[in-house]
Order: structure tokens, then C-alpha cells, then sequence
């Protein structure tokens, strides 16, 4: 129904059109509207349906059927498609085998997806698709993503930190060695890894610090309130916290493994792991450590939370959501290990995991 036509194709009866910037012309045929990119050219009652309104919006694609605007052209919904919802976790299309460990969501309809082999996955509201990543990763997984908006993107990936700008992504440093997560805030990105490992850069320089505090400590997992407030976690549960111009130790209860971290504000984070043969591994920061109870007896591999609601995924398609303080399971598609969850509101999740895993949450 709808397509995107070249100039001079399309004989007598086609009609010029261009973009609102008047940056594109093509041309479209006489039974079909201009409409803007990706769509370009669509059957009229669609672009009416969508005229005037942003990216995303619900439309009426039938008298029947819901769908979204994309282009300036109500498309009909699918799992795949930014603004429509699905019911429960529903999964995507990602388009890949391969496991993925890390993602990234930049707003809604734009996120990042990591995996083995170098594999780098992009979402734009309609479909993952991959982005050409430098072969210095190959053989390597990408492991941990991060950025401040689309076009300024980290990715680690074995001992290599890489860089998005919108149009390519290039190796940006070495680490001595292997880099597990990276995170940011205050214009300041820092990545960790194994043998405490912290490499910075402060927008202008990159830093390297092995055996921060003299810790043979592997760092799995980063997450940043500001410059002067971050928080590492890994091995044997310990915590590392730089906070006034210096890293200290700050350990939960316990001594298991520490997998993924991340927090509203300096004062109210979440650190997951592996569990303890009773329950899952939930650690709640509130200036002091204290234990969260989950019953399920399963590793947790990622946390990530918006607007008061975290969720936090891991072993066998596990995913649990956390609302006013106390947590629950949820039910999913299948039973395969979830690495890593983002979003960009609590109504618009992402998760990502083994085989190529997509899953997407609306809330509903």
C-alpha cells in the first residue's frame, strides 16, 4: 500500500512532493498523497488520518483496526511499530540469532541493542535492524551501552570502548583489561570491568584506574547519579561508591555476585545478582544497604527503572516489577535468559536476551 518512488518513474500523472524542510522532493503517483519520511507517498485517507500529529500517535487504520503514525501515514499495528501497544511482555522481530547482552532505549522509537560477535542493533520505531560495527569487536560480545541521546552512543566490547555520533560508530580507547558496563552522567562516562578496572573520559581525556582500592574485584555492573556520584558492582557483592572526589567501599549483606545496578538518585538504587539458593538477590540503597525479597530462585541479570517503577530481568525468562516498594513476578513468552532492560518510561520497556531475544512492555 505504501512505498517511496524515485523522480522520473512514475510517468504523466505523478505529482512533486518534498519534504517540510525542503531539505527532499520526489515524486508520487496520481492515486497516492504526499506524505514525509520513511513513508513518502500513501493512500490518502491514511495521511489524513495522521496529518498534523508527531510520530507514534495512535490513528485509526480501519473502521476496525488501531495504528500508529509514522511518516505523516497511519500504519496498521504490529508488535514491531512504536505507539501501538501489545498486551503483556509480546515479542519482537529482531532480526538476529545471536545472544544479546546489552541495550539502551534514547527515546521512545530509538534504541540500541548489543551482542555477540559485534553485533550492534538499532530500533527507529519500526524494525531492529543492524548497523555496521567495527571489526576490531569482532570475536567480541558487546557487553554494555550508554549514551546521553541518538546521536552520542558508548558500547564496550572486550577490552575496547566504541562511539556513536549519529553517523558511525568508531574505537574510541583501549582498556588493559576486559570492560563488562559503562554509564554516564554529569559529562563524565565511566566504563569498569575486570580487576576493578574504571576507565573514564571527561570529554576531552580518557583515564585508566586498575585495582581500584587494590581490589582483584571483576566490576559487572556501573551506574552514575551524576560525576560525583557512581556506583560499581560485582564480584563476591561488593559495591564500589566514588563520591567526593574518591571511591570507597559501600557492600550490601551477603557476598553473592552482583549483576546489574541502577538508581533514581544517589539515594535510591537497586543492585541484582545471583540468587541464594531461597530468593532472588535484590539490594535496595537508600544510604544504607538492605535486602528486597523476590520469591523466585533465579539469577537476575539486568534492572532499569522510570517514574517510580523498576524492573529487573534475568535466568529463563525471568522479569520482575517493582511498585511502591514490593516486588512481583511477571508472566513471559518464553522461558530463555533476559540480559538486559531499558526503556524510556515505564510504559515503554524493551528487554533483550539469548537467540536474539526482543521483548516489548507498553504497560498494558
Amino acid at each position: 500500500m505504501l512505498g517511496c518512488f524515485a523522480a522520473g518513474c512514475l510517468g504523466a500523472n505523478a505529482h512533486p512532493c518534498e519534504s517540510s524542510d525542503h531539505s527532499q522532493s520526489w515524486l508520487c503517483p496520481a492515486n497516492l498523497a504526499c506524505a514525509q519520511a520513511p513513508a513518502y507517498c500513501g493512500s490518502p485517507g491514511l495521511i489524513e488520518q495522521c496529518n498534523g500529529k508527531p510520530d507514534f500517535e495512535t490513528c485509526a487504520y480501519s473502521d476496525t483496526e488501531a495504528g500508529a503514525c509514522h511518516g505523516g501515514v497511519c500504519t496498521g499495528c504490529s508488535a514491531d511499530l512504536e505507539g501501538c501497544p501489545v498486551s503483556g511482555w509480546t515479542p519482537m522481530t529482531s532480526n538476529t540469532g545471536v545472544n544479546l547482552y546489552s541495550l539502551w532505549v534514547a527515546g521512545r522509537g530509538d534504541a540500541y541493542a548489543g551482542g555477540d560477535a559485534g553485533t550492534m542493533l538499532h530500533y527507529d520505531g519500526i524494525a531492529w535492524t543492524p548497523q555496521v560495527f567495527p571489526t576490531t569487536a569482532q570475536g567480541a560480545a558487546i557487553v554494555g551501552l550508554w549514551g546521553t541521546s541518538t546521536n552520542d552512543v558508548y558500547a564496550v566490547a572486550g577490552t575496547k570502548i566504541f562511539h556513536w555520533d549519529g553517523m558511525t560508530w568508531r574505537e574510541e580507547t583501549t582498556s588493559p583489561q576486559p570492560l563488562l558496563a559503562i554509564a554516564g552522567a554529569g559529562g563524565l562516562v565511566t566504563a569498569a570491568g575486570t580487576n576493578a578496572t574504571i576507565v573514564q573520559f571527561d570529554g576531552a581525556t580518557w583515564t585508566t584506574t586498575t585495582n581500584v582500592l587494590g581490589l582483584p574485584a571483576t566490576l559487572d555492573a556501573i551506574w552514575a547519579a551524576d560525576a560525583d556520584d557512581i556506583f560499581a558492582a560485582g564480584s563476591g557483592g561488593v559495591v564500589l561508591r566514588f563520591h567526593g572526589g574518591m571511591w570507597t567501599t559501600s557492600k550490601p549483606p551477603g557476598g553473592l555476585k552482583l549483576d546489574a545496578i541502577w538508581g533514581s538518585a544517589a539515594n535510591d538504587v537497586i543492585a541484582v545478582g545471583d540468587h541464594g539458593g531461597t530468593g532472588a538477590t535484590i539490594f535496595h540503597f537508600d544510604g544504607g544497604w538492605t535486602t528486597e525479597s523476590l520469591n523466585v530462585v533465579s539469577n537476575l541479570l539486568g534492572v532499569w527503572g522510570s517514574g517510580g517503577a523498576v524492573f529487573a530481568c534475568g535466568q529463563s525468562g525471568g522479569i520482575a516489577l517493582r511498585t511502591a516498594g514490593v516486588w512481583a513476578s511477571m508472566t513471559t513468552p518464553a522461558a530463555v535468559d533476559i540480559q538486559a532492560i531499558s526503556g524510556s518510561s515505564q510504559s515503554d520497556v524493551f528487554a533483550v536476551g539469548r537467540g536474539g531475544t526482543i521483548w516489548r512492555y507498553t504497560g498494558n
